[in-house]
């Protein structure tokens, strides 16, 4: 996932950026208000910041149980820990995660999230929803629910808290256009949207160190990985597609595993942060 880059820059540089980019939006809203929204539509910069929605035109897609006799494979990635099931097309995916709670101490400039999706794998089309933590002062965890469509940034949805048990559903509607909801099975907050994107090649379940993109220019920051003390649970792990390969993936950095997946048992598995690794630099 990606979110946009909050940066080390100075205060009034920071200032600077937001009246900006606010001054931006207001002119680009009022535009679309007075009827030329074929012209913002038209602009890559533009298209990057209001991703494609889309109307269902068919009945949408379920998934079923994964099939757990595909033999894993390990796979290390940069910032990826779970499984990856590739070979489709994949007309849906669903999973059950459990908000981790992150260590008492763990670094402001820290973050991490979990999310299910559908696509992604060795490309840049993925449609995928979840949730990401950062940490505050006085051990103080903000979680907020989002969807993304990649290329495009994260967009926030609803608030959550650690510990909450979350469900992600996305499967097809019609034509490259998926039906994507967020469930806080917790709180009984629900949110669903209808996202377009051409995509289909891999189906994903995944705590992740995220990315940061800069509004404006696009440069792209990885953040560190946040420290957690218990384990990310994944449960209820659900395709519409071939498993003809399954990925388990180790996030490694310079030669060391952070978050590694535990052995699918039936439809679930955990995500462990390891300890001796983790306090090393990232990045």
């Amino acid at each position: 996932m990606t979110l946009p880059l909050q940066g080390d820059k100075p205060r009034w540089y920071r200032l600077l950026g937001s009246t900006v980019y606010g001054a931006t939006m207001l002119g680009l809203a009022s535009m679309l208000l007075v009827g030329v929204g074929r012209t913002v539509a038209a602009s890559p910069w533009m298209a990057a910041w209001f991703p494609p929605r889309c109307a269902a035109s068919a009945k949408q897609a379920h998934a079923s149980p994964l099939d757990v006799q595909v033999r894993p494979r390990a796979e290390p990635d940069s910032n990826w820990s779970g499984y990856v099931v590739t070979g489709g097309p994949y007309r849906a995916v669903a999973g059950t995660f459990t908000v981790p709670r992150l260590a008492e101490n763990a670094p402001t400039n820290t973050q991490m999230s979990q999310w299910a999706g559908i696509g992604g794998y060795h490309s840049r089309e993925l449609v995928q929803a979840g949730a990401l933590e950062r940490p505050g002062a006085a051990g103080r965890t903000t979680v907020q629910l989002w969807w993304e469509v990649q290329p495009h940034p994260m967009v926030p949805v609803l608030p959550a808290r650690p510990g909450d048990r979350v469900q992600v559903t996305i499967g097809l509607v019609g034509p490259a256009c998926w039906a994507t909801s967020l469930s806080d099975l917790s709180s009984g907050r629900h949110y669903s949207i209808n996202l377009r994107q051409q995509t289909g090649g891999s189906a994903e379940w995944v705590l992740e160190a995220v990315t940061s993109i800069r509004p404006l220019t696009g440069a792209k920051k990885a953040i560190p990985l946040a420290p957690y003390r218990s384990a990310a649970r994944f449960s209820q792990l659900q395709v519409a597609g071939p498993s003809r390969t399954l990925l388990a993936m180790t996030i490694v950095n310079r030669g060391h595993a952070l978050a590694s997946p535990s052995t699918l048992n039936r439809d679930r598995f955990s995500v462990s942060e390891n300890r001796a690794s983790s306090t090393r630099p990232q990045g």
